[in-house]
C-alpha cells in the first residue's frame, strides 16, 4: 500500500517548494518526515527567515538525502552561486522542486500530499492530507479495502491513547509527536486501519 507521496512547504500561503518521494507515502514514515523538517526549518528560523528559498532548502536537506529537480538545481545555482546545492540520488531519496513547472511535476506524480506551512509569525503546522477518514465501515471497506483487495483487515482504536483534540489538517510539533509516538505503537501490529474520534483511518505500510 506505500504510496508517492509529495511533501510541499506553504510559507504564507504560498508554495514554496516541494519534494517528491517514490514510495515513501505511508502513514508513519510520512509523518516522521515532516516532524524531520518542522524541526530543520524551526533550526533556520533564526539565520535564514530573510529568505523563503533558502530556509526550504534547509528544512528539506538537512535530515535526507533529496536533491533538486534539473530545472530546479539550475535555478538555484544561478541565483545562489556561493551556496552547493544537492543533485538527486534518485526519487526515492527525494527530488526537491522549487520552479513552477517541477513543483507542478512533483504533485502531479504523488499519490497523497502532506503540507507543512508557516505563518508571518513563523508558527508551523502539519496538514496530513494523506490521511483522509471515512465516516463508516462501509464506507471504508468499499472505497479502500476493496480497491487494494486486502485481506486479513483489522484495525486499531486510538481513541483511548490520543487526546481528542488533534486535528489532522493542523498538528502543532508537539501535536505530530504525540500521533507518531502512538503509530509507533501500533506498527508491529501492521494494522489496516485506525480509529479516531468517530471517524474509521486508513493506515498506509510499505
Amino acid at each position: 500500500m506505500g504510496e508517492r507521496l509529495n511533501l510541499a512547504l506553504n510559507f504564507e500561503g504560498q508554495v514554496i517548494a516541494n519534494v517528491y518521494f517514490h514510495w515513501s507515502a505511508t502513514t508513519f514514515e510520512g509523518l516522521c518526515m515532516a516532524i524531520d523538517i518542522v524541526k530543520s526549518l524551526q533550526n533556520g528560523v533564526p539565520t535564514l527567515s530573510h529568505n523563503s528559498l533558502l530556509l526550504a532548502d534547509f528544512g528539506l536537506t538537512m535530515n535526507s538525502d533529496a536533491g533538486y529537480n534539473e530545472e530546479s538545481l539550475q535555478y538555484m545555482n544561478e541565483h545562489y552561486p556561493q551556496q552547493i546545492f544537492r543533485k538527486p540520488e534518485s526519487r526515492s531519496y527525494g527530488l526537491i522542486g522549487i520552479t513552477p513547472a517541477d513543483k507542478e511535476k512533483n504533485e502531479a506524480f504523488a499519490d497523497a500530499t502532506i503540507t507543512i506551512s508557516m505563518d508571518e509569525h513563523n508558527q508551523m503546522y502539519i496538514d496530513m492530507g494523506m490521511i483522509e477518514g471515512f465516516q463508516d465501515y462501509a464506507t471504508f471497506e468499499k472505497e479502500f479495502v476493496d480497491e487494494y483487495e486486502l485481506r486479513d483487515v483489522h484495525g486499531i482504536n486510538l481513541n483511548t491513547v490520543l487526546p481528542a483534540v488533534l486535528d489532522f489538517k493542523k498538528l502543532t510539533l508537539n501535536d505530530a509527536r504525540t500521533l507518531a509516538k502512538a503509530l509507533y505503537d501500533i506498527e508491529e501490529a501492521t494494522p489496516t486501519y485506525f480509529v479516531y474520534g468517530e471517524k474509521i483511518y486508513p493506515y498506509l505500510t510499505m
